[in-house]
């Protein structure tokens, strides 16, 4: 079974120069845990499987393209929980089920 954890606040950190990432978005979790999204350039360095220390920080890798996909759901969506499988490498971030549509704004 995966653990899961409510996020309460996120900062994101665009990098110059780094060799494991150009970006980062920290997720701040309930109970004091984090994860750190780090965001690869080249698609040839993933996939990394995700990784937790102690149970209470969390680290996954994904690709650069991805970023402005987790900055909208972060941004534009509440409740958002972050999933981490007893099992594999893929944790996840994710909403609970919604209505079609709802909240969105018609923008013809």
């Amino acid at each position: 079974m995966a653990e899961t954890y409510r996020i309460e606040s996120y900062s994101v950190s665009l990098y110059s120069s780094r060799q494991d990432g150009s970006a980062l978005i920290t997720l701040y979790m309930e109970n004091g845990k984090t994860a750190l999204i780090n965001f690869k350039e080249e698609e040839r360095d993933l996939p990394l499987p995700a990784r937790s220390k102690d149970g209470n920080r969390y680290r996954l890798f994904t690709s650069v393209i991805m970023l402005p996909t987790y900055i909208d759901i972060l941004r534009n969506e509440s409740p958002v929980y972050f999933h981490y499988p007893d099992r594999g490498p893929n944790a996840c971030i994710s909403t609970l089920q919604e209505p079609v549509g709802e909240g969105e704004q018609d923008l013809y």
